[in-house]
């Protein structure tokens, strides 16, 4: 544990609850000596952290007005990414640290380039090119999607 000079600068650099040290403590805790039983617990944790993808697909279902779509779409939609991220978890053990690193990077590049094409695609501009040239055009002039 540090020490401090004063209570006056202890008082200071101290953090609060609030701030994060007390939820990363615990984390840091439960990470010290990983466990079966600590790795399900820390895993039924993250479950409760909002995800984008999850919140607009529970959102999506939501609109449909049926509980039971609702439930029948939000277990299909968790048993669909299980693959995924079973992959991802065999990858990360058996991937090389270089060969990790390589893919984070590939990765975060992916990320950005998704981005872009969804703000790009989003603008009035390219928005109404694509309608025009890449849409297929129905009978009375309307177009597919909308």
């Amino acid at each position: 544990r540090k020490r401090y000079a004063s209570s006056r600068s202890r008082r200071r650099t101290r953090w609060r609850w609030w701030q994060g040290s007390a939820v990363c403590g615990l984390a840091a805790s439960l990470w010290r000596a990983p466990s079966l039983g600590r790795s399900v617990l820390v895993g039924w944790l993250n479950g409760f952290l909002p995800c984008g993808l999850s919140l607009m697909a529970i959102l999506y279902l939501v609109g449909t007005n049926s509980a039971t779509t609702l439930v029948v779409g939000v277990y299909a939609f968790g048993l669909g990414t299980m693959p995924a991220l079973a992959a991802v978890a065999w990858a990360g053990q058996r991937w090389s640290v270089p060969r990790r690193r390589i893919f984070m990077r590939l990765a975060g590049v992916a990320l950005i380039a998704l981005g872009l094409l969804t703000w790009v695609r989003g603008s009035e501009a390219v928005h109404g090119w694509m309608h025009r040239h890449l849409v297929p055009t129905m009978g009375d002039g309307g177009h597919a999607g909308h």
